[in-house]
Parts: C-alpha cells; sequence; structure tokens
C-alpha cells in the first residue's frame, strides 16, 4: 500500500464508475440502463482510470500514485462481471455471473475479499496503533454485507434492472463490494435495487 496515496483518493477511485452513475441519473433524463454504457462497459471504465491516473499524477507530481489510483478505478469493472451483470462495451452485450442472486455464495466469496482487504490494511497500520476500531470496521463491513445479501429479492436472475448507490458497502482497504436494498427512487418511474460499489483496493 502506497502512503503517498491518500485512503479517501483510494476509495473514491473504487467508487468511481458508481459515483458517474449517479450523477448522471440526478442531472440528465437518461435511465439507469442507458446510462451504464457510460459509466460501467469497459471503454467508459478505461477512460475515466486513465482521466483519474492523469489528474492524481499531475496534481501530486506521482506517476507511480496516479497508476494506482487508475488501476483501482479499472478494477471496479473487473469485479462487477463476478458480482453483477454488466455492459462489455458500449452497445456491446451484457455478461456476469451476477452473485447477488446467489445470496449465499456471494456473502462466503464477498466476506472472504472483505477480510483478505481488512488484514491487508491493518499491516499497513503502525505499531501502537488501536485495534478496537479496526477490528469494529471488520465487524461492521461483514454485518453489512451479511445484511444486503439477505435483502436480495426472491426470483432475482440476471438481467434485472439495477441502480448502484455509491458508499452502499464495502472495506476501506483492499478488495471490496457491499450490500442491496430495495428503493423507489422520485421522479422515476421504476423502482431499484440498489447494489454496492464492487472493486479491488478501497471501497466504502
Amino acid at each position: 500500500m502506497r502512503r503517498d496515496v491518500p485512503l479517501w483518493v483510494l476509495i473514491i477511485a473504487a467508487q468511481a464508475p458508481d459515483w458517474a452513475n449517479a450523477i448522471l441519473l440526478l442531472v440528465t433524463p437518461l435511465s439507469y440502463g442507458e446510462l451504464q454504457r457510460w459509466t460501467h462497459s469497459v471503454a467508459a471504465v478505461v477512460c475515466l482510470a486513465a482521466a483519474l491516473a492523469l489528474l492524481y499524477g499531475i496534481a501530486r507530481r506521482s506517476a507511480a500514485g496516479g497508476l494506482l489510483v487508475g488501476a483501482v478505478t479499472l478494477s471496479h469493472v473487473l469485479l462487477d462481471y463476478i458480482t453483477g451483470y454488466k455492459p462489455t462495451w458500449i452497445g456491446g452485450p451484457h455478461v456476469g455471473l451476477h452473485l447477488y442472486c446467489h445470496p449465499a455464495t456471494d456473502f462466503v466469496l464477498e466476506g472472504a475479499v472483505l477480510l483478505a482487504g481488512w488484514l491487508w490494511y491493518r499491516r499497513s497500520l503502525p505499531r501502537g496503533a488501536r485495534w478496537r476500531p479496526v477490528w469494529t470496521m471488520l465487524i461492521v463491513l461483514l454485518t453489512l454485507q451479511l445484511v444486503g445479501d439477505a435483502a436480495v429479492e426472491p426470483g432475482c436472475q440476471a438481467g434485472d434492472e439495477q441502480v448502484r448507490a455509491p458508499g452502499g458497502g464495502g472495506v476501506t482497504v483492499g478488495w471490496a463490494s457491499g450490500g442491496r436494498g430495495r428503493r423507489t427512487l422520485s421522479g422515476r418511474r421504476w423502482g431499484a435495487t440498489l447494489e454496492s460499489s464492487s472493486g479491488a483496493v478501497a471501497k466504502w
């Protein structure tokens, strides 16, 4: 873990496609499904990752830091193909294992990823650091994951329309993912399932 890249930067980078989707939902008339092509396809995430990497690298004069930010952003879409059902490219087919529709399997996999990320984060802490908040973080994250998986609607299947909610859950450093819930968005005619972001290195 690079100490010259703040944790909050990694958090934003890991969630960047979801934040882009959420912002565009508020400022454009496009539906969630239409926006996915522009925020979660491979081409879209590559462009976003490159932009964030360049921005951070120039702002902090750190090429290595910029590459890390870009890699974290790019990891989002790669892991989405495991947990979700996402577009491959603009106008291309949707693919993914959609583990969100298999709550038990999803919890085991994502719980293991959360634990791995937590262990990595713990190793980065200086000696003498307070451990109670660190353990509390792990318990809270696993609880959020469990609640999210338990809230999956019966009959869920790949292709169901979903909306991502940045900050829905995940791990602060390491690999991440989180929970889902049912909600109707004001100003929209459809109900949407809120998913967490799913990416690597930084999530919350």
